[in-house]
């Protein structure tokens, strides 16, 4: 078997995260690509979804990226730079998700007789993709835009 990590980025893109959710979509459709490839060799090829999950790699990511933070909060795009920050803040501090649960899920994907194709984590990554099945671009855009404080050209 063959177990690629997603996350909810491969559903739906978020604003200041643009080349990390292109990276998920592209993962996303080369395990699609390779789950039919690799099914005449018996190879089951599995996508994780994790979704928001604690762990340090947030941390990590603050570090690596803060002088070009500086530079966004100070430019045009502060407002929408300061805008994703506050919604973000707000959509992952009630997560209790933990690594663990990832690993759970990834066990019972590879114990499964007949695995599927993709196993969301949590209940945020499960919403998320229902969402995409049944909302517009145009929603899904409204969604974020709320979502994420971004302001509208004139506010």
């Amino acid at each position: 078997r063959i177990i690629n990590m997603s996350s909810v980025a491969g559903k739906m893109s978020s604003p200041v995260l643009g080349p990390y959710s292109s990276s998920k979509f592209a993962l996303e459709s080369m395990s699609d690509a390779l789950r039919i490839e690799l099914l005449p060799f018996g190879v089951h090829v599995i996508l994780i979804e994790p979704g928001y999950i604690r762990s340090d790699m947030e941390r990590a990511a603050q570090e690596l990226s803060s002088k070009y933070v500086l530079g966004a909060q100070k430019s045009a795009y502060g407002p929408v730079y300061a805008g994703f920050q506050r919604g973000w803040a707000e959509l992952t501090k009630g997560s209790k998700y933990t690594p663990a649960d990832c690993a759970r899920v990834i066990l019972g994907a590879i114990r499964a007789d007949s695995p599927r194709a993709r196993y969301p984590v949590t209940r945020e990554a499960k919403i998320v993709t229902f969402l995409r099945r049944v909302m517009t671009d145009r929603a899904m855009d409204r969604m974020m835009v709320k979502s994420y404080h971004i302001p509208r050209a004139g506010n």
